[in-house]
């Protein structure tokens, strides 16, 4: 039942020993954590208007005035932007603001712009002699600033991981965006943003990321050992391989925030018939790829899912190059098995400028793989919320 008290700010549930929560009740407290948090990041916040008072009188630069900028909470996120064009000396109007800004350790910042806590004691150095002593102020305004990098390739699978847990995934991490990864066998492979959201969770929901390969792996594989596409691609030998002998030599940061994932392919031996299956490792479809279906008399069925936007955008190159582009151009695996044949299934095929060809299932060929990545665990999950609960009561404090 819901609880017999609420907090004053959120309305959260505060239980009593005699209530009994239940499920709905934690739901509707977290919906209310995200939106709150939500707004917040998406609004910065400005620190009212602050007197610089004058403290001193120097010979060789005039003055110096001294600001106090009391704590704020979460400190370690926050950028405090000085906004010399707008300072005042009410002592001799019209005076240029030229100057530096001392913080309290004794460091000088030249610039308009300085990230540090907000908190400490500030020294501005104005002007001439002539100057004289006047009153100053200016408008110091502060956003929150992201504490994973810009750059999403610098940030290590388990930040990742959190910056999408907590909500702080930062807007230069775009389509097209790239990070290296080593094999446990020594191979290094560039994945790239596929697509945002794309792609629907096992668990429900949409992952984030959808990562694949800006080129290929350095393995030729064969989807089966013998010429059928009968079993479809979850039946094939070939996912075999991904989920279990290219899952194993995945770096374990990265294993531990893929999430598996809702993908639909067609059921094989010229069935039309759409399976859904739900796969950590996968080969992408024809029409995921394309966004079309094959001109040379060998296309898919069509329902296997929507084109990724780095397709759409042409951040990736269609014609792949094995070892990550510095082994030959050669044709790679579709999931999709052949509407017209029983033998084959779809790939790119890389003597056709990259367009959609059928290729023997049992051919060696290259591999471009997909894999979906979200929110860390959820035990991680919650006692971000409740790190997020400490945040609201700070910046509102």
């Amino acid at each position: 039942m819901p609880s017999s008290e609420q907090t004053t700010n959120l309305g959260l549930s505060r239980w009593r020993g005699s209530d009994v929560p239940t499920r709905e009740d934690f739901v509707t407290d977290n919906d209310i954590l995200d939106a709150e948090i939500g707004r917040l990041h998406a609004t910065p916040f400005t620190i009212p208007v602050a007197a610089w008072v004058p403290s001193a009188t120097r010979e060789d630069y005039g003055y110096e005035a001294a600001l106090s900028i009391p704590s704020l909470a979460a400190s370690d996120l926050v950028r405090a932007d000085f906004d010399l064009s707008s300072l005042k000396n009410a002592a001799k109007a019209g005076v240029a603001p030229v100057g530096d800004i001392e913080d309290d350790a004794g460091i000088l910042y030249s610039r308009t712009q300085l990230t540090k806590s907000l908190s400490g004691i500030y020294t501005l150095h104005k002007g001439a002699a002539s100057d004289g002593v006047g009153m100053l102020s200016t408008n110091i305004s502060a956003e929150r600033q992201s504490r994973f990098d810009l750059v999403f390739g610098n940030n290590s699978w388990d930040q990742i991981g959190q910056a999408i847990a907590r909500n702080e995934v930062p807007p230069t991490w775009i389509i097209g965006s790239e990070k290296d990864i080593t094999l446990l066998n020594g191979d290094v492979l560039t994945l790239q943003i596929y697509g945002i959201s794309h792609d629907e969770l096992e668990e429900g929901g949409r992952a984030r990321f959808t990562l694949g390969l800006r080129e290929l792996t350095s393995f030729i594989r064969q989807m089966n050992s013998t010429p059928t596409n009968a079993g479809s691609f979850v039946g094939s030998q070939l996912f075999g391989w991904l989920n279990g002998e290219l899952w194993n030599l995945l770096p374990a940061d990265l294993r531990a925030i893929i999430k598996p994932v809702r993908k639909r392919t067609s059921s094989g031996n010229l069935s039309s018939t759409i399976r859904t299956d739900t796969m950590s490792i996968f080969c992408f479809s024809e029409i995921e790829v394309t966004g079309a279906f094959n001109d040379v008399g060998n296309p898919s069925f069509p329902g296997e899912g929507g084109r990724y936007p780095i397709f759409v955008q042409g951040l990736t190159p269609l014609v792949k190059r094995l070892n990550n582009g510095a082994g030959d151009e050669v044709h790679w695996w579709f999931r999709s098995p052949s509407s017209v044949r029983n033998d084959v299934f779809v790939g790119v095929n890389r003597t056709i400028s990259g367009a959609s060809g059928f290729i023997s299932s049992n051919a060696g060929t290259g591999v471009n793989f997909g894999i979906c990545i979200d929110a860390s665990p959820a035990l991680e999950v919650v006692g971000d919320i409740m790190q997020a609960n400490d945040v609201l009561m700070g910046v509102r404090a």
